[in-house]
């Protein structure tokens, strides 16, 4: 039995960041639905990717 997908109040605003970003991160606690939210606007035909869980990336831009 396949689960529901919970739809996610951020979501909006990932489309509407992506809309003129070319990267957006998705960051947040486990289990809370960051990959599940990636598929599914990699499912709109937008690119997702995910960095390995074991050894994520993370850079300071912040100078």
């Amino acid at each position: 039995m396949a689960i529901p997908f919970i739809e996610r109040h951020i979501r909006p605003h990932v489309l509407e960041a992506l809309a003129d970003t070319r990267v957006v991160a998705l960051l947040g606690a486990r289990q809370v639905g960051k990959s599940t939210l990636a598929q599914s606007i990699s499912e709109r035909g937008l690119k997702a990717a995910a960095a390995p869980q074991e050894r994520p990336a993370y850079v300071d831009l912040g100078g």
